[in-house]
């Protein structure tokens, strides 16, 4: 997406400005962040920097520390009962409880390795993102500055202490849907997190812009040979014959970010207290007293309590787009159909709608689910191709060439960098 040598001579040009005689490196703004000789103090534990420049972010040294025995002791715990198990002299019973001690041991120990293998890697090519089955890598002129802190509270509300986790976060298109980068777990106990998370984030972005990672100039960015090749293999032939467009892609990405942050534990809380309900209801042989009958009934109704908001947010993933010839309608959220192909455009790996005063819907349910970011971004340009080439071909619309900005400047940045690379022409702001 971004063009080779005039991007690279810039940041050349610029880490040769902010190199620093102790190793260290200096912001535009004068602030001092990481180097090899120390770095700032919110950095330190959980990164690392490479000689070449490389950032690599990951957990504390303490919980790494936890991790490695507990991943080891329950990965040969769980072995042995394996075995066991596999033991023809041993019963049935003896199987079922050790079944049940392997499930209860795979928790921690997915943790355990979950923690060991999860970490964040910036670098001169973008941020690659390191989970404990899949790795995603997305290049700076996609991410550029759009990093925020997601902050999961369990104290309650006006609390002047409690418990929560702060971890550093990528905003995907809208901040409506964030994206938690591995590694960049900044939580703590009875302290306020959020103070360390911003001091962190801060950091962070210093040090990227001293390195002249991010794309400081749409005018350095050049045409992209994938997503130009998506414009022209649209694939609206095959749709054209249609009345009326409908698209339910479920957003499963968005969804696991839901049950990590809180939903399991709400989902599992609810569960339980369901229950021992309805087992004290239904299956207790002996007569109940007033007051466990009163509990029982307590437990049937805080378990769908629990459950309800995670399952609220889940069923907002599964969202339906529904283009006609008279608008296009997304989440609830409907939009006449823009007066130019330009009103269909990708930011991060989302498609969303321009609409009139700058408002952009997101059309989450016409979004791809599989491939890399690059790959996934490409589709998302093909689908929003052959959406407009519906629209024209049914009378909806028809290209005017009048360009409606986004409110969102970071969001509207991003999208006139993708715009440019895919060879739609634009005009320029200002």
């Amino acid at each position: 997406m971004v063009g080779g040598s005039p991007l690279r001579n810039e940041r050349n040009g610029r880490r040769a400005v902010r190199m620093s005689g102790d190793g260290g490196r200096k912001s535009s703004s004068g602030g001092f962040t990481v180097g090899r000789s120390g770095g700032d103090a919110s950095l330190r534990g959980w990164t690392t920097q490479m000689p070449d420049g490389r950032l690599i972010l990951r957990r504390s040294v303490l919980i790494r520390c936890l991790a490695v025995p507990v991943a080891v002791v329950g990965a040969i715990w769980m072995a042995l009962l394996a075995l066991q198990m596999l033991d023809p002299l041993t019963s049935g019973f003896d199987r079922s409880d050790d079944a049940i001690f392997i499930v209860l041991l795979s928790i921690p120990t997915v943790w355990a390795v979950n923690v060991l293998r999860r970490r964040t890697v910036l670098s001169e090519y973008g941020v690659e993102m390191r989970r404990l089955l899949f790795t995603e890598r997305r290049p700076w002129a996609s991410v550029l500055s759009r990093l925020t802190l997601s902050t999961f509270d369990m104290s309650g509300p006006g609390a002047e202490s409690g418990i929560d986790r702060t971890r550093i976060a990528l905003v995907n298109g809208d901040l409506d849907d964030v994206i938690r980068i591995p590694g960049c777990v900044l939580g703590t106990t009875l302290v306020d997190s959020r103070k360390r998370g911003s001091a962190a984030l801060r950091a962070l972005l210093n040090y990227v812009d001293g390195q002249g990672w991010i794309v400081s100039d749409t005018d350095l960015v050049w045409e992209d040979p994938g997503l130009v090749r998506a414009r022209q293999s649209h694939g609206a032939d095959e749709i054209a014959q249609r009345s009326r467009l409908v698209f339910c892609v479920p957003a499963w990405r968005r969804i696991k970010e839901h049950l990590c942050n809180g939903g399991i534990f709400l989902i599992g809380l609810g569960v339980l207290l369901l229950a021992m309900g309805g087992q004290q209801l239904l299956f207790e042989s002996s007569p109940l007293s007033a007051s466990d009958r009163f509990y029982a009934v307590l437990f049937l109704i805080l378990g769908p309590v629990s459950m309800a908001p995670p399952l609220y947010r889940i069923y907002g993933c599964f969202q339906r787009v529904i283009v006609d010839d008279k608008e296009i309608r997304a989440g609830g959220k409907s939009c006449s159909w823009p007066e130019s192909r330009s009103g269909l455009f990708v930011v991060g790996d989302r498609i969303f709608l321009a609409c009139a005063g700058g408002r952009g819907i997101a059309l989450d349910g016409a979004g791809v689910t599989w491939g890399s970011f690059q790959r996934r971004q490409e589709r998302l340009v093909a689908r929003c191709e052959a959406i407009w080439l519906w629209g024209v071909a049914h009378g909806a619309t028809r290209e005017s060439g009048r360009y409606v900005p986004v409110r969102d400047e970071s969001m509207q940045r991003e999208r006139e960098i993708l715009e440019k690379g895919m060879g739609l022409a634009v005009p320029r702001r200002g």
